[in-house]
């Protein structure tokens, strides 16, 4: 976990295009928004409110309060340094009962559907008594959906981030720049990635580029279709800088690219509700599914937002001010989609 400390930042604005983005009410698109405090923050295109741009549908309704008891970021929080590995979700996994594990298993014809390695997901679980397996157990999890990520939040004493905060985990306290990607720049490589050791904790990229931002996206992904391993752009930079890593201003990883981030959108009534509760341990006997109160819905996906892109997505998607899916209704796990989870600081 890496600890992102209480302070003020800036959300969306800047002169970029990005979809949906966040800005100050009643001013220019291109004006940020400062959160200075976790009080109650309302949705509104007047001044002194926070607002967003409706580029499309999937923004959210522009409207509505966030609570105090909603995390504006602004308090300090912990997040994962990097996505769920695909050796974490199976040594939870691994720990269900069999009626849990069928209702979670993410090789049935509801998440990939095959014991066998697709989009790089190499999990497989033959069911019964069974333990599942990973030949890529530092990879990041894909196919996950609302449900499975939900049950492994609260087992394991977690909660989400919200999008303010994976904005403040991204940029830090800092003035956002046009464009801008989670390592600071809108510098970013545009090459196909040659990899070597695939599935091993070795796994690298053995062509990163230099004096620029590396990330897994659709252009660099070449014939790869998938997710890398946590951290790869650290252990494969020529220079150890927040552009070549890809790290964002916190050392926090792939934030920008790789999978999806599912963080609590402020977009529908659903996500406004997110009091920001830690999961308990304690997940349904029968399913395996979480249990805690204004989560976002484990049934529709209603109240999560997709930010930061993945392998699979051009460059205007995992800049950190975008959000195409601000608030879009995807209840299912696919091949672009990961998670990291968080915790409010004591």
């Amino acid at each position: 976990m890496v600890y992102v400390p209480e302070g003020a930042f800036y959300v969306g604005g800047t002169t970029g295009n990005e979809a949906n983005k966040f800005h100050s009410g009643g001013f220019s698109t291109s004006s940020s928004y400062r959160i200075t405090s976790e009080n109650a923050l309302t949705i509104a295109n007047t001044s002194g409110n926070m607002f967003y741009t409706a580029t499309n549908s999937n923004g959210g309704d522009q409207t509505g309060v966030l609570q105090a008891t909603y995390p504006k970021g602004y308090n300090a929080f912990y997040s994962m340094k990097y996505e769920v590995s695909e050796g974490q979700w199976v040594a939870f996994f691994n720990s269900l009962t069999e009626n849990q594990k069928t209702n979670l298993d993410v090789t049935d014809a509801d998440h990939k559907n095959s014991d066998a390695v697709v989009s790089r997901n190499t999990i497989a679980w033959t069911g019964g008594t069974a333990s599942a397996t990973t030949t890529a157990p530092d990879r990041a999890v894909s196919y996950l959906d609302i449900s499975d990520m939900n049950s492994y939040m609260d087992w394991t004493g977690l909660c989400p981030l919200t999008e303010l905060e994976y904005e403040k985990a991204c940029r830090g306290p800092i003035l956002p720049k046009p464009g801008e990607f989670a390592w600071g720049s809108n510098n970013i490589a545009s090459n196909d990635y040659n990899l070597v050791n695939s599935g091993f904790l070795s796994e690298r990229i053995t062509n990163p580029e230099v004096n620029t931002g590396n990330a897994m996206y659709s252009i660099t992904n070449g014939v790869l279709s998938g997710p890398l391993r946590n951290g790869i752009f650290a252990a494969s930079a020529i220079n150890n800088n927040r552009e070549e890593t890809g790290g964002s201003y916190y050392g926090i990883m792939e934030l920008s690219g790789n999978l999806y981030e599912r963080v609590v959108t402020v977009g529908t009534a659903q996500g406004r509700n997110f009091t920001g509760l830690h999961g308990n341990g304690i997940i349904s006997s029968t399913t395996g599914n979480g249990t805690v109160s204004n989560w976002p819905n484990n049934t529709t996906g209603d109240g999560y937002s997709f930010r930061g892109g993945s392998w699979l997505n051009g460059a205007d998607f995992i800049r950190v001010s975008d959000r195409f899916d601000g608030a879009s209704l995807i209840a299912g796990g696919n091949n672009r989609l990961g998670f990291r989870a968080a915790r409010t600081a004591p």
